[in-house]
């Protein structure tokens, strides 16, 4: 299986591995309502699944999600 993003800390990860970007997508979609998530709530599932922030925009982008009140801390 092809894992990504090596560099997370995989001790933060419940699953105590590290997530496939196709788990993370899923994860995103599972808490997303009506496809959209806040900035605050990408920031939080960052943190919460031991995820750089600086990951995220690619991984929201993918999996189809809009992000609403965007503070640019994505990118």
């Amino acid at each position: 299986m092809d894992y990504i993003f090596k560099e997370w800390n995989v001790s933060d990860n419940i699953l105590g591995r590290t997530l496939t970007k196709t788990e993370i997508q899923e994860k995103l979609r599972a808490v997303a309502h009506e496809n959209t998530l806040s900035c605050k709530q990408i920031q939080e599932f960052a943190a919460e699944n031991g995820i750089a922030l600086e990951s995220m925009r690619p991984l929201v982008e993918s999996a189809g999600i809009t992000v609403i009140g965007c503070q640019g801390a994505c990118s």
